[in-house]
């Protein structure tokens, strides 16, 4: 039975629908990530890209802030994720260790380990099945992480909308900065499991289209990454800073590795023709970016 409000230890917005009980673990860094054991439930401040190696092995995800755009929001229901943003004082109201019960649907902790009720199954008569109507709207799926693109392809939409690749290179890389691996001459093998990853994704959906954003580093969210300090400056607005097209101009190590496997795969998968680049901060940027793009592709690998 959902518990009420009043009795509910935390609660918050339900961003991730689904059931998850475990023990409590706070952290408050991604760096604390190695604390959290396979099931328990996780509860942060917040969450940035740098997190997601640590939220796989959550049962749940309880967050202070955030709404249903927020990064913990977005990769909860990816992963398949019991989780809770918004709750406020998650991190100062739930102990380590304390057994709960995440709601993610209605928003609510529960104290103690509460089974998931068991779907209700009511036998209902036939009915003439009608004609579907054909929709002028097309719908499409926001994806990054390439172990659930079957099963996101075989829902009835018509293609993936949104593919970050910022997202897809943390799932590839295993947490590990692309910088960092191509500064160390890594740049084929950068190239080569992001075209694994993508491949997974393309096959998936083929014939439907496939719209990849390049990626969209932010300085604050990736520094954290492994050997992202040698790489990411500290600012004090990362939001308008280092990121987009300004660091696809500038740090074109990794943009030409980047412009190499997109140019490979719309030339042998015609349906995934809808690459763009993401915020430009100046009229000219855009041109400058696909300049760049195009005389990055034409070097081979």
């Amino acid at each position: 039975m959902p518990a009420s409000d009043s009795l509910a230890l935390v609660t918050g917005l339900g961003a991730s629908p689904g059931v998850g009980s475990g023990a409590v673990r706070v952290l408050r860094t991604p760096g604390e990530g190695a604390k959290l054991q396979h099931g328990e439930v996780l509860v942060a401040p917040m969450t940035s890209p740098d997190w997601v190696p640590t939220m796989r092995r959550a049962a749940a995800i309880v967050t202070d802030s955030g709404g249903m755009t927020c990064h913990a929001a977005i990769v909860s229901r990816e992963l398949r994720i019991p989780c809770i943003v918004g709750a406020r004082e998650a991190t100062r109201m739930l102990r380590d260790g304390e057994l709960v019960t995440v709601d993610g649907r209605r928003g609510q902790v529960i104290e103690g380990l509460v089974a998931a009720a068991p779907p209700r199954v009511e036998a209902l008569a036939p009915r003439p099945v009608a004609a579907t109507e054909a929709l002028a709207t097309r719908l499409y799926v926001n994806l990054a992480m390439a172990e659930h693109a079957e099963a996101a392809a075989a829902l009835p939409v018509d293609g993936v909308g949104l593919l970050r690749a910022e997202f897809m290179i943390l799932d590839a890389l295993g947490g590990q900065h692309p910088r960092e691996l191509v500064a160390r001459g890594g740049g084929r093998e950068f190239v080569a499991k992001m075209r694994t990853h993508l491949l997974k994704i393309t096959r998936a959906f083929m014939p439907r289209p496939v719209v990849y954003r390049s990626y969209d580093f932010r300085t604050n969210e990736f520094r954290g990454l492994a050997g992202g300090e040698k790489h990411e400056p500290q600012e004090e607005n990362p939001m308008i800073g280092y990121r987009g097209c300004f660091r696809y101009i500038k740090d074109q190590r990794c943009s030409t590795s980047s412009s190499r496997l997109i140019a490979g795969y719309c030339s042998f998968f015609p349906t995934f023709h809808h690459p763009f680049a993401s915020y430009f901060r100046s009229a000219d940027r855009p041109a400058r970016a696909r300049r760049w793009a195009i005389r990055a592709a034409r070097c081979g690998p």
